[in-house]
């Protein structure tokens, strides 16, 4: 069973770091509030994508194979949502520009959105179940297996996304040097 821990934690890591919908909402999340303020939006990301694994890993999966249809909607509802963030976004810069009592309004993603968010992320539905049909054997320890894999990708992601913040926060520290620390 452990033999596996090495390229799953590589594999984990590269899911996490490459770019996705996560990197770039905590990159702007950071670039706009400062790495200390998107904590909690990484911290959701860590957990929501583990909390998904382990659904797919223990059931959901099957049933998204017995109704394709769902597989479908779901990704309907993500674009939806990626559009309607970057609209939200594209409207609310603009406001800021213009309006900064707005812009002392502003917040960024909290835990429990950003753990939500995952649900909606295609990315995170493909490495999910990428990682359960990799990472995974026939007739051996599956809760347990499904168990670790949940666990580093835990792990391993919180670091990863941590990385875009920070280059989020350095390129809004760049175009805006109010922000002040990072």
């Amino acid at each position: 069973m452990f033999e596996f821990l090495l390229p799953l934690f590589s594999f984990a890591i590269y899911a996490s770091i490459t770019p996705g919908p996560n990197s770039i909402m905590v990159a702007a999340s950071g670039a706009n509030f400062g790495f200390r303020r998107t904590l909690p939006h990484i911290a959701g990301v860590a957990v929501g994508l583990s909390l998904l694994l382990l659904a797919i890993g223990f059931g959901m999966s099957t049933f998204v194979h017995q109704f394709s249809l769902l597989h479908d909607l779901l990704t309907a509802l993500a674009i939806f949502y990626l559009l309607f963030l970057a609209y939200k976004m594209a409207i609310t810069n603009n406001k800021f520009h213009k309006n900064s009592e707005m812009k002392q309004q502003a917040k960024p993603l909290t835990f429990v959105q950003a753990s939500i968010f995952q649900w909606a992320n295609p990315k995170a539905w493909m490495v999910s179940v990428s990682a359960i049909s990799t990472f995974t054997t026939v007739g051996s320890h599956f809760t347990a297996e499904i168990l670790v894999i949940g666990s580093i990708f835990a792990l391993a992601t919180a670091p990863s996304i941590a990385l875009w913040v920070l280059l989020g926060a350095r390129i809004g520290k760049i175009l805006n040097p109010s922000l002040g620390k990072i």
